[in-house]
C-alpha cells in the first residue's frame, strides 16, 4: 500500500513539474508573438527597411529580456537605466525624424 502510494505522490508531483513548464513555455511564446507584433506595427509606423527593422528588432527584444532580469528589483532608477540604454541604440538605428516619431508614437520625451 506504501509503495502505490508514493507512486501515486511521485507520478502527481511529476504532473504538476510538467504543467508549470508548460505554462513558462506558453507565456514566453506569447511574449514573442507580441514583440514581433509591436516590431511589425512599429516598423510599418516609422518606413524602416529590413535593415532597419532587424536592428530595431533585437534592440526591443534585448530591453524586454532586461526588464524580465531585472522585474525583481524594478525601481524608476533602473528603469529608467533601461530606457536610456535602449534610446541609446535606437539613435544610432533610426535616421533622426524616425526617432521623433517613434518618441512621439510612443508619448516618450
Amino acid at each position: 500500500m506504501k509503495k502505490i502510494l508514493t507512486i501515486c505522490v511521485f507520478t502527481f508531483a511529476f504532473l504538476i513539474g510538467t504543467q508549470n513548464s508548460f505554462a513558462q513555455e506558453k507565456q514566453a511564446d506569447a511574449t514573442q508573438s507580441s514583440i514581433k507584433e509591436d516590431v511589425k506595427r512599429i516598423s510599418n509606423s516609422l518606413g524602416l527597411n529590413t535593415e532597419q527593422t532587424d536592428a530595431f528588432a533585437e534592440a526591443y527584444m534585448q530591453r524586454s529580456k532586461l526588464y524580465e532580469s531585472e522585474k525583481s528589483r524594478m525601481t524608476n532608477e533602473v528603469r529608467n537605466k533601461i530606457e536610456q540604454q535602449f534610446s541609446a541604440k535606437l539613435k544610432g538605428i533610426l535616421t533622426k525624424s524616425q526617432f521623433e516619431s517613434y518618441r512621439s508614437m510612443t508619448n516618450k520625451k
